[in-house]
């Protein structure tokens, strides 16, 4: 395994004292078989699953076969905090625990069968957990951004006291590692990498180190972090995780695996040390992958913008390649679909740079292909946001490609984060959102979301530097307005005279024979369209006629959710998997005719054993015996009744009785409930494989869902069996379905 202390920043080369963790692991093994990761320590955090975060889990390594003790202090939650798993042949074991939202510190003690003395984490804490990765402007230290003092004051606060600070080691692999093996650090002192350090020891003096922990700690991950706490979590503990490298490129933090699956795979180019393909991602995000997270922190992209690939789009190689990632890092994790938030890349030259060298560095491209990774409809990627930055330029100490604004950037993404992880609707988290370019008479317009781009207006853009000095546009609005129009064969600047904000819209004048429009097409953009709330419109690129992208989702309140419990007919306690469709249509002929109907009773829902094994095309099959119509035909049926109609699935590949469930199909059968005209379903747990997260299957059903109320319109009522504890599974249930199981099925008893 070849490891390496190349640049981490500007003249940041500390080296980790290597043989002291060496050593470590040595004792370890030599007085126990029980080995854990280095991130399992004292003062660690753990993710809690309250507001629908995920389980934590453990993991680590012991003799094949041996039986592995975890004791959690004081228990969790009412559910005890005893646990046991097995080594396997390789001696790998792993457990998830179970939810938890304990506020109080607790020690936990890891003991296999054959130990003498347990592996103990004490002041372990359950809260949030962040992951914080990419290059040099991840790694970039508070002490470069503005108002270091004022910034660092917060950490004195009592909000902030179970704050927890993890700074990984650099260190590169050739294959994937279980545990941290860096030696290279960024932080103040060597001694403070690959260990977990409170909020009271990150802003104490060391003997002789002039700088304090926190001043060399991530920018964007600690305020970013901080702010989300000021806006939402309040005094909830935060794990803050710092895993970035200067100067590397997208494909060395992805898995070997991913590279192989993307499109673009063959074309990754060959680099030395740590920019090698999958190289970080095996040393500084492998070892992680059991460590739950609420969400990821991304800022990169600058290395792939400098270094272009001859003959490949950059924006869709770009795009893909981080969409991958992301898709990755989930797999890997197993705990489903984690919050992921990007930075979109500010300026990377000063104002007044000449236009032949601003097209030349590769940002534009790179912005674009970043904003396809926020959630839209079709897009490959939800539960993602990002942050434009494309009005933050500035020259820190380490220069114009790492602006000094952090502080800003952090704000945003603070926002971005809220709305992804957490499902705010408020406060607002987007700049304008443009929904399409129409031509209109002479002109073409432009239509915004009105909901965020209340106030709009274009403004020049104006910063300043630490040292004092400005960083302000050259030719501003008044000679730089950012809209360039597409005749076919060249691109032309739209005057500012010619640009005009109205409303939630903005016309260009006598522009109605353009093909395309684009906006911010320059590194450095000299004027900007915000909002009322200061929050930019990002750059895009977008052919006349065609609907643009979208990253604002409606707010949950519009999406039609049922306004009391659904009443109506299930088939199991009475048919079990004696039901076919001509007594379903019995059942609606009579609840329509009955007076069932005017009573409140107008769901009809099929339960298990309506499906067979699954088509080639991986696609839900009907019983062709039992409902030879299909489903679609019985849903019609119901509906030209007056009632709505059901059925039934299980979040694992086997359903109770054995058909098939929907385990790694979910988001293909969503679609095809829809097509279907479903209007309920009842997701069961039962058997097969399931992801270890409960509320996985559930949560993707739901992104489905989503798109199908987009698309028609129709709100499915979503029920989830079981959901039996309140302070558990209660903590997140409604974000993910309209009701829930609580009990058993109730059967009648006697004659």
């Amino acid at each position: 395994t070849g490891i390496n202390a190349e640049y981490g920043g500007p003249n940041h080369e500390k080296m980790v004292g290597g043989r002291l963790v060496l050593a470590a692991v040595l004792a370890l093994a030599a007085h126990a078989a029980v080995q854990m990761p280095v991130w399992f320590g004292d003062n660690m955090v753990l993710q809690t699953n309250s507001e629908y975060g995920a389980r934590s889990f453990l993991n680590g390594k012991a003799s094949p076969g041996e039986m592995v003790s975890v004791n959690v202090s004081g228990g969790m939650s009412h559910f005890g905090g005893s646990y046991s798993a097995v080594a396997d042949s390789s001696g790998d074991w792993v457990l998830q625990l179970n939810p938890s939202s304990k506020t109080s510190p607790c020690d936990i003690e890891v003991q296999g069968d054959s130990d003498e003395n347990p592996v103990v984490a004490r002041g372990v804490l359950f809260g949030d957990v962040f992951f914080c990765s990419g290059q040099s402007n991840m790694v970039f230290p508070l002490k470069l951004a503005y108002n270091l003092s004022q910034e660092r004051s917060d950490m004195n606060q009592s909000q902030f006291k179970d704050f927890r600070f993890f700074m990984t080691a650099r260190g590169y692999s050739s294959a994937p590692q279980w545990d941290l093996n860096g030696t290279a650090c960024d932080a103040n002192t060597p001694a403070n990498c690959n260990k977990w350090l409170t909020a009271a020891q990150s802003i104490s003096p060391s003997a002789g180190v002039p700088d304090l922990f926190l001043d060399t700690f991530s920018a964007v991950c600690y305020m970013t972090v901080r702010d989300i706490a000021k806006l939402h979590t309040g005094t909830r503990p935060m794990a803050l995780i710092q895993s970035a490298w200067g100067g590397t490129r997208v494909e060395a933090w992805m898995s070997a695996e991913a590279i192989k699956a993307n499109q673009f795979g063959s074309k990754v180019p060959a680099r030395p040390s740590q920019n090698q393909a999958s190289v970080l991602y095996n040393a500084m995000v492998a070892p992680w992958n059991k460590f739950a997270i609420r969400a990821a922190l991304w800022y990169q992209g600058e290395a792939n913008a400098d270094e272009k690939i001859a003959g490949v789009d950059q924006t869709q190689y770009y795009a893909s390649m981080l969409q991958g990632l992301i898709a990755d890092w989930r797999e890997h994790k197993g705990m489903g679909d984690f919050g992921f938030v990007s930075m979109q890349l500010p300026p990377s030259v000063a104002p007044g740079t000449g236009y032949s060298q601003q097209m030349a560095t590769g940002r534009m491209e790179i912005r674009l292909a970043e904003a396809l990774t926020s959630a839209h409809a079709g897009g490959g990627t939800d539960i993602s946001g990002v942050a434009v930055g494309l009005d933050m330029g500035g020259k820190s100490a380490w220069g114009y490609d790492h602006p000094p604004n952090k502080n800003e950037m952090s704000r945003r993404l603070a926002l971005q984060m809220l709305h992804t992880a957490y499902a705010t609707q408020t406060p607002l988290w987007t700049g304008p959102v443009l929904v399409h370019v129409l031509g209109s008479g002479a002109d073409l317009e432009l239509e915004l979301e009105s909901a965020t781009s209340q106030a709009m207006a274009l403004k020049d853009v104006r910063t300043v530097n630490p040292d004092g000095s400005w960083n302000n546009c050259t030719l501003c609005c008044a000679q730089a307005a950012p809209f360039d129009i597409w005749d076919g064969d060249n691109w032309t600047a739209v005057t500012l005279a010619k640009t005009k904000v109205e409303g939630s819209s903005i016309r260009l004048v006598g522009a109605a024979g353009a093909k395309a429009v684009r906006y911010g097409w320059r590194d450095f953009v000299e004027c900007v369209v915000y909002n009322g709330q200061g929050l930019p419109l990002g750059p895009f690129e977008q052919a006349v006629g065609a609907s643009r992208i979208r990253n604002l989702r409606p707010p949950a309140a519009t999406l039609g959710p049922i306004q009391s419990p659904p009443m109506g007919f299930n088939s199991w306690n009475f048919y079990h998997c004696n039901i076919d469709e001509n007594t379903v249509k019995a059942i609606v002929d009579a609840m329509a005719s009955n007076g069932m109907k005017e009573a409140g009773y107008e769901y009809v829902n099929i339960d298990d054993c309506w499906q067979v094994e699954r088509n080639s095309d991986g696609s839900i099959q009907p019983d062709p015996v039992r409902f030879p119509s299909g489903i679609k035909a019985l849903a019609d049926y119901a509906h030209s009744k007056g009632l709505k109609f059901g059925v039934y699935t299980a979040r694992g590949s086997r359903t109770c009785q054995n058909r098939p469930g929907a385990y790694q199909h979910e988001l293909q059968d969503a679609a095809t409930y829809c097509g279907w005209g479903l209007d309920y379903l009842k997701n069961d747990n039962c058997g097969g494989s399931s992801y270890p997260e409960a509320n996985t299957s559930w949560s993707k059903f739901q992104q489905g869902f989503d798109e199908c109320y987009r698309q028609t319109g129709r709100y499915i009522v979503k029920s989830v069996e079981y959901c039996k504890d309140p302070s558990g599974c209660g903590q997140w249930i409604g974000g993910v379905s309209a009701m829930m199981q609580s009990h058993g099925p109730i059967s009648t008893v006697g004659a």
